[in-house]
């Protein structure tokens, strides 16, 4: 069980973490807004003008960068979560030593790290949505929701690669392709509509799909989402983090062995 002291730890990692990342450059946490800022600029570009990509038949390209932003800033949280989780328990074997050391304290402070700059994506998201749109309602709270509901499933899955990239170091490579994947894969630069009917399975049990496709109809379109969908999706990502942690504790006994 976490308690408090564990909490406090958690804390300071997670803010150890962001001040390592953006504190020492000169523009400090603006490279939080910047950088997504600057990636949506190019790939609006490239999408948008150049391929000619639209959301349901919509020639604006403002929308369109908007709509792509929203898919964006869920591929990027779970891409850094992911990304992350495999080096977590080899890259600190101080803490692998220390009996006494909750290491399952370690993706959690990696997966608050990368909410962090999720929070600062989906502001500037609730900025773009107001200039779209004009306005913005009691909608935002389900992007508030969808966002917490993230959490469990990066979670889960955190532990689970933290867990194995401790045993087999190649997993860090095979994630790396894996995101690149998964980027293609997930409806970050197309509507999940235009997936081909016979591999439309593939796209229902991504874990990224049902978020970005929400954030898109609640954040951009204003529309209400199914309180029953998006309890379900909750529900599914608690037993993802329970799975997750089962098998990060079921194989944490062995650490000390292979790090």
């Amino acid at each position: 069980m976490i308690n408090k002291i564990d909490i406090n730890l958690i804390y300071e990692l997670g803010k150890k973490d962001i001040k390592e990342r953006y504190m020492s450059s000169a523009l400090g946490l603006w490279w939080a807004v910047l950088t997504p800022i600057g990636t949506l600029a190019i790939f609006t570009f490239v999408f948008g003008e150049i391929f000619q990509a639209k959301w349901n038949g919509s020639g604006d390209l403002v929308e369109f960068g908007v709509g792509l932003y929203a898919g964006l800033i869920v591929f990027w949280f779970f891409a850094e979560v992911l990304t992350r989780a495999p080096s977590l328990i080899y890259s600190n074997p101080n803490y692998v030593k220390k009996v006494v050391f909750k290491l399952e304290i370690l993706p959690i402070s990696a997966v608050m790290s990368a909410f962090f700059t999720f929070v600062v994506n989906w502001v500037v998201l609730v900025f773009a949505a107001w200039w779209l749109r004009g306005q913005i309602g009691i909608e935002i709270l389900w992007g508030v929701v969808l966002m917490i509901s993230c959490i469990p499933v990066a979670l889960g899955l955190s532990w689970i690669l933290a867990a194995l990239g401790a045993y087999l170091r190649d997993i860090s490579a095979i994630i790396g392709v894996a995101m690149n994947a998964l980027m293609f894969l997930s409806p970050v630069f197309y509507p999940i509509d235009s997936a081909p009917k016979g591999v439309r399975w593939v796209f229902d049990l991504n874990p990224l799909s049902f978020i970005i496709e929400s954030m898109r109809e609640s954040m951009i379109n204003g529309e209400h989402l199914v309180v029953m969908d998006v309890a379900v999706y909750a529900m599914s990502g608690a037993v993802c983090a329970w799975v997750g942690y089962r098998v990060f504790m079921s194989l944490r006994k062995g650490f000390a062995d292979v790090v």
